[in-house]
């Protein structure tokens, strides 16, 4: 199945609607990172036409190039092409190509949503299926020596805390990074988080986690450099944790 354009309006470029498609994502709300996760793909789908030496026009896609593609990703290892992070030999997961499909669905429906096509080129693309792995957990004396190494210092306070609320709770460190103190009902024994989709909902806390955070809260806890910062969870800096630091703690 080919994409016929919109007659009635100019043909666009791939990368204007790319640009274009951003631009309404960021308008109905998606989070930033949602957004990003799109963009990448999409542009990951226009650099694969590219190479191709098409035209970088929609009456280029049709169902065909898009199995293609599928192909090529399946055949592609992980950070080919990366800017900054080397190629890796392993190849792309099942998962990460699931995830380039959803997207190529979601763009072309939003085309023909939005009038800019009359069909959609995706509609009979497949995805692999998705390998499900059994997740490894840790066993008592695993947790046993990662709690052992904590010291009592005001970060060591704070990076045992997150670690007994992710063992307690099973939080997204997207979630655990952004909890703020009005989220915390320590006498309810709840958590309240804004999670995926903005969606908030309320996660008990067991006892250990409890008095981990209640200790943190008031012994440990530096005073945020900004006056209006209500994040839990602070570095050493007074600045409101980020993902990426509390990785780098737990790898």
């Amino acid at each position: 199945m080919t994409t016929h354009v919109n007659t009635k309006e100019k043909a666009h470029k791939l990368f204007e609607l790319i640009e274009y498609y951003e631009v309404c994502n960021r308008a109905e709300g998606k989070s930033p990172k949602t957004i990003s996760w799109y963009s990448a793909n999409l542009k990951s789908f226009r650099n694969y036409v590219k190479s191709r030496h098409l035209p970088d026009s929609l009456d280029t896609i049709d169902t065909k190039l898009l199995r293609e593609y599928v192909l090529y990703l399946m055949k592609r290892t992980r950070y080919n092409g990366h800017p900054y992070t080397p190629a890796k030999t392993e190849l792309l997961s099942s998962a990460t190509i699931h995830g380039h499909v959803r997207t190529l669905r979601a763009f072309f429906n939003w085309l023909v949503v939005e009038g800019l096509a009359q069909n959609t080129p995706a509609k009979d693309l497949k995805s692999p299926k998705v390998s499900r792995k059994v997740v490894s957990t840790l066993s008592d004396e695993e947790i046993g020596a990662i709690l052992n190494t904590f010291i009592i210092s005001p970060s060591d306070a704070r990076n045992q805390t997150l670690f007994m609320i992710l063992l307690d709770t099973g939080l997204r460190i997207s979630e655990l990074v952004n909890l703020k103190m009005d989220d915390v009902h320590m006498d309810e024994g709840y958590l309240k988080v804004m999670g995926k989709g903005k969606k908030e909902r309320i996660v008990p806390i067991g006892n250990n986690a409890q008095r981990a955070l209640q200790r943190y809260l008031f012994r440990f806890t530096p005073k945020p450099n900004n006056p209006v910062t209500n994040n839990v969870f602070l570095s050493t800096s007074s600045q409101p944790l980020t993902e990426n630091s509390m990785k780098l703690m737990f790898t």
